[in-house]
């Protein structure tokens, strides 16, 4: 563990991984349906309907050599637990919980709190079933990327739009750029969308141009780059790495580019690396077979969501 991910990470977990590897429990959700629970019936009421279930779940795990386990409150929460028989005891359940697992481990295990999202439907941008290329209204959505500002970006360009929109945080329309087109700052299908790197910038996957286009965030065209293939994804890191992932080209479609995973600057385009399509042999049969999807975490491990194949590939850098 390096100097910043100590900072990060609260003394306790810093005390275990320093003493052993640590092994956690595993799914609670799947145990409790061996024990009876129903479809729908929610798991955290068992804390109160039937601990002892929850109880043998929790020492299971510690006699099973689990340093730490969790308790069964990950749902837990008023809004959750809002149209349940159980609305009204989100307190005393998590109460039952904590009690359980604790009386569970019997100093033999560290008991963490299980917390989840409350499941509660936040924002909708766009109408439910209306197509279209207003304000409030999309053709077929392609991809999404949310400022650090909060602003939401979103490419409009499976159907005929060919567009970007951009949103406030609470969802309001607030400008739109590009259409069909091959100049500066037009689109033939937008298939993706990233913002980031030190300047922020709105990186757009133009796929049927060939291309990935750069914006700042009021939809001003900075630069159009060409030697990232045909992108189906784009994802920009914090440290100015731009991943570009190619699952069209062949020698009909954008020939003389390899279907595959480009990895470049953000600032100037350069290409660094490059990761070919595990059915590279196989580009000129499968219409589409490299990844639609692309992220990257900080330590510059990737992973690409792969459409045609139906699977995730993870790439560590060595």
């Amino acid at each position: 563990m390096n100097a910043q991910a100590r900072r990060t990470v609260h003394p306790l977990i810093q005390q275990l991984l320093a003493q052993a590897p640590v092994v956690t429990d595993g799914a609670w959700g799947t145990e409790l349906q061996a024990r009876g629970l129903s479809t729908g019936e929610f798991p955290d009421a068992w804390n109160l309907t039937r601990p002892d279930a929850v109880a043998e779940v929790a020492r299971a795990y510690v006699e099973a050599g689990s340093r730490v386990i969790l308790t069964n409150t990950f749902g837990a929460n008023s809004i959750r637990l809002g149209a349940d028989a159980a609305a009204g005891k989100a307190l005393e359940i998590n109460r039952r919980g904590v009690e359980i697992s604790r009386q569970a481990a019997a100093g033999r295990a560290r008991v963490f709190a299980s917390i989840g999202p409350t499941g509660k439907l936040l924002l909708t941008i766009g109408k439910e079933g209306v197509a279209g290329g207003g304000p409030d209204t999309f053709d077929q959505p392609s991809g999404i990327a949310i400022a650090p500002n909060g602003y939401i970006f979103v490419t409009d360009g499976h159907g005929k739009n060919d567009r970007v929109v951009k949103f406030s945080p609470d969802g309001r329309f607030v400008k739109t750029w590009g259409h069909h087109g091959a100049g500066p700052g037009e689109f033939d299908q937008p298939h993706d969308i990233s913002i980031g790197g030190s300047e922020g910038h709105v990186f757009v996957a133009d796929r049927s141009n060939s291309r990935v286009q750069i914006f700042d965030q009021d939809g001003n065209f900075i630069a159009a780059w060409k030697q990232f293939g045909r992108p189906s994804a784009v994802f920009v890191s914090k440290d100015d790495t731009l991943y570009v992932s190619d699952s069209q080209s062949n020698s009909t479609v954008n020939p003389g580019y390899p279907r595959g995973i480009t990895v470049g600057s953000a600032k100037d385009g350069s290409l660094r690396a490059f990761i070919p399509d595990p059915d590279l042999a196989q580009a000129d049969v499968n219409r589409i077979s490299g990844a639609s999807g692309i992220v990257a975490d900080d330590k510059g491990t990737i992973y690409a969501a792969d459409v045609g194949p139906h699977r995730l590939r993870k790439y560590v850098l060595k």
